[in-house]
């Protein structure tokens, strides 16, 4: 979970974190590459103002955002997903996505060998979608992208987009 950033206002090498891997997991979550709040705080989505913690406790019926990140790890843990991101390491200014260049992508591919159970991969924003998609994943997989990324997207049409998918995970939990 090293980072390779001096100062996070340079345009310098960023890296990503390491996958958290549920049980059985079935839905693969993927971002594009931390921002610079989560890379110094190394958590996955640690700006106070990105909604994926609230978003995805919307879709389980638990209140997400206000546990502490380790419990948070823990609540996916136990659930049937993987949280990731495309990008292992990429050069960018800021936290914005239009600065990323010189990407070098994980190997999806191969995780999705490792993860035979992945049936759908949620793609948290159009970097990430186009990044992911040029892998070629399996055409079996249903694959949808999420319009919740960034912190200044908030989405309330995310509920309705995505409702029978939130299902999908509340059913097959065991928490």
């Amino acid at each position: 979970m090293a980072t390779n950033h001096r100062l996070m206002g340079d345009d310098t090498w960023k890296q990503s974190f390491k996958p958290i891997v549920g049980t059985e997991p079935k839905v693969m979550i993927l971002g594009s590459l931390p921002g610079d709040a989560s890379l110094q705080k190394q958590q996955y989505y640690a700006h106070p103002r990105n909604q994926f913690w609230r978003l995805l406790g919307d879709c389980c019926g638990v209140d997400l955002q206000s546990f502490e990140y380790a419990d948070k790890i823990d609540y996916l843990q136990r659930m049937p997903l993987i949280l990731w991101d495309v990008i292992d390491k990429a050069k960018r200014q800021g936290s914005l996505d239009s600065a990323i260049h010189q990407a070098h992508t994980h190997d999806l591919p191969a995780l999705l060998l490792q993860y035979p159970s992945i049936e759908q991969v949620w793609f948290n924003g159009q970097q990430a979608a186009k990044l992911g998609q040029r892998q070629r994943l399996n055409v079996a997989l249903v694959q949808v992208v999420l319009p919740i990324r960034c912190h200044i997207c908030i989405s309330l049409r995310i509920g309705n987009r995505l409702g029978s998918s939130c299902l999908y995970l509340i059913d097959d939990k065991t928490v």
